[in-house]
């Protein structure tokens, strides 16, 4: 790499460079300047050639590459372009296209500029020392971007050719981090720890009956890869859960398929009240001895509300006032709506008994309603109650979750 001096270096050595052209006894005389065109020529007694660096750009080969080894930062990478301009003794125009022509020659007989040429260009760089070498490319402007040059320049145009210069990279003074030597790989210094099977990885969990969502007391179906270990747990988490729960996988597991089961009140006296509808996420979590405890991917499930005691179970066309229990309990905050078919019903009043055994109590009113049956649903958090008896072949709707509108 090199330093801040580096521009500095490349400039100096392209004007040590195109002094050869004085070598030629015809121009002799010739004087290679670094200036802004408008300030180059400074009388027209003697042939001049003019370097002036009009623009640096940053390299996209070497953006953002760091260096080798490690803690390296990576360097500033430059692209240089200059413009060459030749100006004729006593502005012999002539003579002018003598000068560029024997310029561009050297230019391009020396297409990279040597560590020789570079080591003594400007003092204290060391551009020199680069491992990429220093390139002279020719570059070809349209006549639209050398008028707008020359429009910046605020001077006449004179002829000129254009070239670039590329890669100049100056090394960051960012202090580099060197991280000391690792002198053991795991605890105690085990080393990689070797599974002889893959570690789990789940798919998706799905209620076992078929339904969008599970209920409590519900078997869930887990299905991934690899599930058939020992060791293994189900975390389940929810927005309105301060702490995950925790499951054990039932019996007969399989290596693609894994079996839970939501608990109830008879496993679970609070599971009502632990256990609130909406939407889940689950990942497994696999604790073997003398290895570290690893986690799967997590996946999403639904637990539903289960509606029950539906009162009246008959009613005449018209208004209705319904009430029925709403399991697990609606907690506060939770959205909860009562449909009546595909007809959302007005909700009355919600009442949650402080026993947290019990369930959710919903009053809802229904208006002009016409005869005939009428399936009725909890939707709590976006998750619809279960009204279809999946035991049925084919399925149909539950008696206990229908209403009868008489005429």
């Amino acid at each position: 790499m090199s330093n801040f001096r580096s521009i500095a270096a490349v400039t100096a050595a392209l004007q040590g460079l195109l002094m050869e052209v004085a070598a030629d006894p015809s121009l002799a005389d010739t004087i290679v300047t670094v200036q802004p065109p408008d300030k180059a020529r400074g009388s027209n007694s003697a042939n001049q050639v003019n370097i002036f660096l009009y623009q640096t750009g940053i390299n996209a080969a070497w953006r953002n590459m760091a260096l080798p080894g490690e803690g390296g930062h990576p360097p500033l990478a430059l692209d240089l372009h200059y413009l060459i301009t030749a100006y004729g003794r006593d502005n012999d125009d002539l003579m002018a296209h003598q000068l560029l022509g024997h310029a561009m020659r050297i230019l391009h007989d020396t297409p990279s500029l040597s560590p020789g040429r570079l080591r003594h260009a400007v003092t204290g760089a060391d551009l020199h020392e680069q491992a990429e070498r220093v390139r002279i490319t020719p570059l070809s402007l349209s006549l639209d971007e050398i008028s707008r040059l020359w429009t910046a320049f605020q001077t006449q145009y004179r002829i000129s050719a254009a070239y670039q210069v590329h890669v100049v990279l100056i090394e960051s003074d960012r202090p580099a981090k060197m991280p000391l030597p690792v002198l053991k790989l795991g605890r105690d210094g085990r080393g990689v720890f070797l599974l002889p099977t893959g570690t789990p990885a789940l798919r998706g969990a799905a209620p076992k009956n078929g339904a969008f969502g599970v209920e409590l007391g519900g078997d869930l179906v887990v299905s991934g890869e690899h599930l058939d270990g020992e060791g293994l747990t189900a975390e389940i988490r929810s927005p309105l859960l301060r702490e995950a729960h925790t499951l054990a996988p039932l019996p007969g597991n399989q290596p693609g398929t894994l079996f839970l089961r939501i608990p109830d009140t008879g496993t679970d006296p609070l599971a009502l009240e632990r256990w609130p509808a909406g939407f889940y996420t689950l990942a497994l979590r696999l604790r073997a001895p003398d290895l570290p405890a690893r986690t799967t991917n997590e996946v999403s499930f639904a637990l539903a509300p289960r509606a029950s005691g539906i009162t009246p179970v008959q009613a005449d066309s018209g208004d209705l006032l319904l009430t029925l229990e709403c399991a697990p309990r609606v907690r506060e905050g939770q959205r909860v709506m009562v449909l009546l078919g595909d007809r959302e019903t007005e909700i009355q009043a919600v009442t949650t008994p402080p026993d947290e055994g019990k369930p959710t109590i919903l009053q809802v009113r229904a208006s002009d309603l016409e005869p005939g049956e009428y399936v009725v649903r909890v939707r709590v958090d976006g998750v619809d109650s279960n009204p279809v008896d999946f035991s049925q072949s084919p399925p149909g709707f539950a008696e206990d979750q229908t209403i009868t509108i008489l005429p």
